[in-house]
């Protein structure tokens, strides 16, 4: 019995650019990284009407400056000007971005974003050095078992065991043993892994997910899942990765048309190689049978490897991070409140009408600080903008 696919996609791709930034870029990077030095924070600019934010640090390989262009774009590496360094940017793409955007998507915002950085790329000057590929599947009676993967020996593989209860099952303390998360094999080369997709977007609250996988269900005329009960949404992710000695020596593979002409080959050598089975008595491992998950996913990938099938507005996924921002601004405020009441010696019984009673409290402490308030709010926009 197939199970219920809920998204496929690209969910990684980093690659470097043939190119330098302008002395007018570098001069404007240079200003903001020094802010952010000064300041201890990321520092905003606009550049060309790209809103990025300027990190304190580069990153090793001689990238002098690091920026962010937002939750649904990438993060973005790049060398002061150099002449005999042709080879001046890199980039990770944001999973967001590709879920939501799809690889043609990315790539179009790729172009409009270095026109407007000023970055001239020639036809030759793309080379890709990371690849990673999701399927997302609903199945929560499937039991994660790493002694099931059939591997090659010289593979290495990776396991992570939790013991914690189910973060939403609240009232029981269960601490059943289970595994959440298998990786098998290392970066820069291949690795497949297969996780709790569903446990890893509670935890980190990465609210696109569940509109991702709810918008899918809706186009099959399904209702919303209840991510609250386990039972019925657990979603497991089979990620299949590929990095840059794997992707160039291998494969051949280095700029996007050669990633359309053999990325195909590249997953299915993948799949073969790591598999998925149904352990049996047969002491020769490579007999046993595929598991139907496995055997799924080797048709899902190649049918959906370059379609993209989220419709899922970004203005709606904002929202989604609006509202979660004022649930844990709530959540802080109220924490806070409480150790104060515990501060200041407050009864219990006494506590809610002390908890009333601190508005004015707080905003002399607002009226009190050293900062301007209009300076304050201005921070506070700016590190959460585009959500405010």
């Amino acid at each position: 019995m197939t199970k219920e696919v809920l998204h496929t996609g690209f969910d990684g791709l980093d690659l470097a650019l043939k190119a330098n930034i302008s002395p007018e870029l570098h001069q404007a990077l240079e200003t903001a990284r020094r802010l952010a030095e000064e300041n201890d924070r990321d520092t905003p600019l606009d550049v060309n009407g790209v809103s990025v934010k300027v990190a304190s640090t580069g990153a090793k390989g001689g990238y002098r400056y690091r920026i962010d262009t937002g939750d649904d774009g990438a993060v973005w590496f790049l060398k002061k000007p150099n002449a005999v360094d042709p080879w001046g940017v890199r980039l990770s793409m944001k999973s967001r971005a590709l879920a939501l955007h799809g690889l043609d998507g990315v790539r179009m915002a790729l172009k409009d974003t270095c026109a407007r950085f000023g970055l001239q790329v020639p036809a030759d000057g793309v080379s890709i050095s990371r690849v990673d590929y999701a399927v997302d599947v609903l199945d929560p009676g499937f039991v994660l078992e790493p002694s099931a993967f059939v591997i090659p020996a010289h593979t290495v593989r990776k396991t992570h065991q939790t013991r914690q209860k189910d973060l939403t099952d609240i009232s029981t303390a269960g601490k059943s043993d289970r595994y959440t998360s298998v990786t098998i094999g290392m970066m820069p080369g291949r690795q497949v892994i297969v996780y709790d997709k569903r446990e890893e977007v509670l935890v980190k609250h990465k609210v696109e997910w569940p509109l991702i996988w709810d918008a899918n269900r809706a186009k099959r005329g399904l209702p919303p899942l209840d991510y609250a009960d386990p039972e019925t949404s657990r979603v497991w992710r089979f990620e299949l990765r590929a990095g840059k000695t794997c992707l160039k020596e291998r494969y051949g593979i280095r700029g996007f048309q050669s990633l359309q002409e053999k990325l195909p080959s590249l997953m299915d050598d993948l799949m073969q190689d790591a598999r998925l089975t149904v352990p049996t008595s047969d002491s020769n491992r490579a007999r046993w049978p595929l598991h139907p998950l496995w055997a799924q996913l080797q048709q899902v990938v190649p049918e959906t490897l370059f379609q993209h099938f989220t419709t899922v507005p970004i203005e709606r996924v904002r929202e989604a991070d609006l509202e979660e921002k004022k649930a844990e601004a709530r959540a802080a405020a109220a924490a806070a409140a409480l150790r104060l009441a515990i501060f200041e010696g407050v009864r219990e019984d006494l506590v809610p009408d002390f908890i009333k009673g601190i508005g004015a409290d707080i905003h002399a402490s607002v009226e009190s600080h050293p900062k301007p308030l209009r300076k304050r709010l201005e921070e506070i926009r700016e590190r959460y903008r585009p959500l405010v």
